[in-house]
């Protein structure tokens, strides 16, 4: 009787040690993916969207049309088309050029 007891509590041990380690495999379920921040070009993707985006304006911003979040193997993230990292390029060349120049660099990103 005791031999019993014993093959069935070592069964139920391998039973709970197989059921933790699986439930740790499985890819979480994320109920919403999408940009966390409303400017720029650090695009941060996540579950926590704004619902308003202030009016404020930085560089970059027209850049963030050519990106978008999507949830890929159960992770949220960025998802840059080749559009984004040229546009995400070029404003960043203006951004260097016209470093203390704000106005200036605004004007060099209209044409990016």
């Amino acid at each position: 009787m005791k031999k019993l007891l014993f093959i069935v509590a070592a069964v139920l041990i391998v039973i709970f040690i197989f059921v933790s380690w699986y439930t740790n495999k499985l890819p979480v379920s994320i109920s919403k993916c999408g940009l966390e921040n409303c400017h720029g070009l650090n695009l941060v993707c996540g579950s926590n969207i704004p619902d308003v985006c202030g009016m404020s304006y930085q560089l970059g911003d027209k850049c963030r049309k050519f990106a978008n979040c999507q949830i890929v193997n159960g992770v949220c993230q960025s998802i840059k088309s080749p559009e984004f990292e040229k546009c995400q390029s070029c404003v960043n060349s203006c951004n260097r050029q016209y470093q203390n120049k704000p106005e200036e660099a605004f004007s060099c990103e209209a044409k990016c």
